[in-house]
C-alpha cells in the first residue's frame, strides 16, 4: 500500500466524520493558537524593549553614588549562610552579612573623588562624565531678580533638546552660554513667546555666595563617624549657640574640637572661603518641564531634575571652583557612546567603589517578567495539549470500535498489521496538519490585529508612533506550532494504531 493511498484513506475517514474531527481540532488549535501568539508577543516585546533603549538617548547614561570599597571580600566564614533553604534566600542573607560586614569593616566615603571621576572618564566607551554640581543663586534680569537652583550641564544630555522651546542648546564653541527654564523667564519678566525669543542672546546677572557645608566645618569624614560622634558634636553646637564658652565644655568635648583643629590643619584645601560673586551670562536657550502630553518614559528618572539655570559643568569648575567640594561629588551622570557600552561600562565603574544606577537595571526586570509570563502561558498550553491529545485517543478509540468489522474485512483481503497501524496514524497526522494549517491563520489574523490596536492605541495616547511590531510572528514559531499539533495528533493516535493493528479479522467481521 502506497503512503498517498494511505493518505487518502486517511482524509477520507476524517471527512466523513466531520463534527467529530472539528471538535477534535478544537483543542489543538486553541493550544496551538496560545503557543504561537505567546511566542509572537514576547519576542516582540523583548525585540520593542530593545528597539527603544537602543534608540532612546536616555539609555545611554547612568548615575553614580559612593560605595564601598568591593575589591576588598569578606571572609568566607562571615557570610557563610546555614540551614535549608532556598538559593534565593540563600543569596539574599548573603548579602546581607556581606553589607552587614562592609559597614562594620570598612569606612564608606561620602564623595566620590575626582580622582574615580578621572577614571572613569579614561574607561572605553565612556562619552562624557558631568559631575553633579548645583549652587543656590540668585537670578536678574529687567530689574527682577529670583532665588533659584544653578546646576552643572553635559552636551552629551540628548534628553534635554526636544524641551527646548526657544534658542539652542549650550553649544561645543561657545560653552559659557546658559539655558534657564521657562519657569524662571516668567518669573524674570519674560512671559509672552515673543518675550521668549527676545530672551535669546540676553544677559542675566547671577549672585553666588558659597556658604559653609559641614564638610567645612567638620571635615569631610563627618558622617562615616559613629551616631553617637555625630551627637557630640550636634551637643558641642547647641552649647555655643546657647552663648556658652569653650571653657564651660567638658574636657572630652574639648578634645574632639582640639582633634578636629588638627585634622583641618591637615587639610587645608577645605577651609572654607567666603565671597559673593556676580556675573553675566547669556541666554541660548529655554527649556520647558514636562507635561502631560508627554510620554511617560521608564527611564527619565535618570533625566529629571529641579534645576532652573544649566550651565556646562566645565565652566563652574574653572569659575568658580572654590565653591565647589574640594575632595569629590555626592554623585555624577555617566554617558556612554551606546546601549552595549552601557552593559561593559557599569560593571567596570562598580568595581571603582563607586554605585551605579543603570537603565539595564529596568530593561533586565522588564526582560525577566516577559520570560516569566510566557513560561506560565507555556504551562497552560501544555495542558490544553495535554487534555487535548487525552480526547483526541479517546475518540480514535471509539471510531476503531465502530470501523472494526471494515478494519477485519480490509485485512482479510490482504492488507497487513503495518498497513493499518499507518492508516490509523495517517488519521493523526492529517488531524495535526490541518490544526495546525487553521492555527496558523487564526494565529496571523490574531497576530495583525493586535499590532493595528496597539499601534493605535499609542497613537491615541500619545504623539509617538510605535515602531516595529509588538506581535512578531516568525517562521520558526509557524513551525513549532504545525510541528507540535501534528506530533501531539499522532501520539494521541498511537494505542488506538497498535490496537487496531492486533485485531483479529475473524473475529472483528463477525462483529455486528
Amino acid at each position: 500500500m502506497k503512503l498517498l493511498d494511505t493518505f487518502k484513506i486517511a482524509f477520507h475517514n476524517l471527512w466523513i466524520r466531520k463534527l467529530r474531527t472539528a471538535l477534535n481540532l478544537v483543542g489543538i488549535v486553541l493550544s496551538c493558537v496560545l503557543l504561537m501568539c505567546t511566542f509572537a508577543a514576547t519576542n516582540g516585546i523583548t525585540r520593542a524593549v530593545e528597539r527603544f533603549v537602543e534608540s532612546s538617548e536616555h539609555a545611554k547614561k547612568f548615575r553614580i553614588w559612593p560605595g564601598y570599597d568591593r575589591s576588598v571580600q569578606p571572609p568566607e566564614d562571615v557570610i557563610k549562610v546555614e540551614g535549608q533553604m532556598s538559593e534565593r534566600r540563600r543569596m539574599r542573607i548573603q548579602n546581607l552579612l556581606e553589607d552587614q560586614w562592609r559597614s562594620e569593616n570598612q569606612r564608606q566615603s561620602y564623595m566620590i573623588r575626582y580622582s574615580q571621576l578621572d577614571a572613569i572618564r579614561n574607561l572605553p566607551h565612556v562619552a562624557d562624565v558631568n559631575p553633579d554640581y548645583s549652587l543656590r543663586i540668585d537670578a536678574a534680569a529687567n530689574q527682577k531678580s529670583q532665588v533659584c537652583v544653578m546646576s552643572s550641564h553635559s552636551l552629551f544630555d540628548r534628553s534635554l533638546p526636544e524641551r527646548i522651546i526657544a534658542g539652542t542648546n549650550i553649544s561645543q564653541n561657545n560653552l559659557g552660554q546658559i539655558l534657564i527654564h521657562e519657569g524662571l523667564a516668567y518669573q524674570l519678566g519674560f512671559r509672552s513667546d515673543a518675550e521668549l525669543d527676545a530672551l535669546i542672546g540676553h544677559k542675566i546677572t547671577l549672585k553666588f555666595q558659597n556658604h559653609e557645608s559641614i564638610y567645612s566645618i567638620f571635615g569631610p569624614d563627618f558622617f562615616s563617624q559613629s551616631v553617637e560622634q555625630q551627637a557630640r558634636w550636634r551637643t558641642i553646637i547647641e552649647h555655643f549657640v546657647s552663648g556658652k564658652s569653650l571653657s564651660e565644655l567638658d574636657p572630652d568635648a574639648q578634645a574632639l574640637i582640639l582633634n578636629a583643629a588638627k585634622e583641618r590643619e591637615k587639610s587645608p584645601a577645605i577651609t572654607p572661603k567666603s565671597r559673593l560673586v556676580e556675573k553675566e551670562y547669556e541666554v541660548c536657550g529655554v527649556y520647558r518641564q514636562r507635561d502631560e502630553l508627554d510620554i511617560e518614559n521608564i527611564l527619565d528618572r535618570y533625566t529629571t531634575g529641579m534645576d532652573q539655570i544649566l550651565i556646562h559643568y566645565s565652566v563652574l569648575e574653572d569659575e568658580f571652583q572654590e565653591m565647589l567640594p574640594k575632595l569629590g561629588v555626592h554623585n555624577a551622570d555617566v554617558y556612554v557612546d551606546d546601549y552595549q557600552g552601557l552593559k561593559e561600562v557599569v560593571p567596570q565603574v562598580k568595581k571603582m567603589s563607586v554605585n551605579a544606577s543603570a537603565p539595564t537595571d529596568i530593561i533586565d526586570r522588564i526582560i525577566y517578567a516577559v520570560d516569566r509570563s510566557k513560561l506560565t502561558v507555556m504551562g497552560i498550553v501544555a495542558i490544553v495539549l495535554f487534555i487535548s491529545a487525552v480526547g483526541i485517543s479517546n475518540t480514535m478509540i471509539i471510531s476503531l470500535i465502530e470501523r472494526t468489522e471494515e478494519i477485519g474485512i480490509m485485512k482479510a483481503v490482504g492488507a497487513r498489521n503495518s498497513h493499518v497501524m499507518l492508516i490509523i496514524l495517517m488519521e493523526g497526522v492529517v488531524t495535526g496538519l490541518i490544526g495546525g494549517i487553521v492555527s496558523i491563520a487564526i494565529s496571523l489574523i490574531v497576530t495583525m490585529a493586535g499590532n493595528e490596536i496597539l499601534r493605535s492605541y499609542v497613537v491615541s495616547r500619545s504623539s509617538m508612533e510605535l515602531e516595529g511590531p509588538v506581535f512578531e510572528l516568525q517562521f520558526w514559531m509557524i513551525a513549532i506550532g504545525v510541528c507540535l499539533s501534528v506530533a501531539i495528533t499522532t501520539i494521541a493516535g498511537i494505542w488506538p494504531a497498535w490496537r487496531a493493528a492486533r485485531l483479529d479479522p475473524v473475529k472483528a467481521m463477525g462483529q455486528q
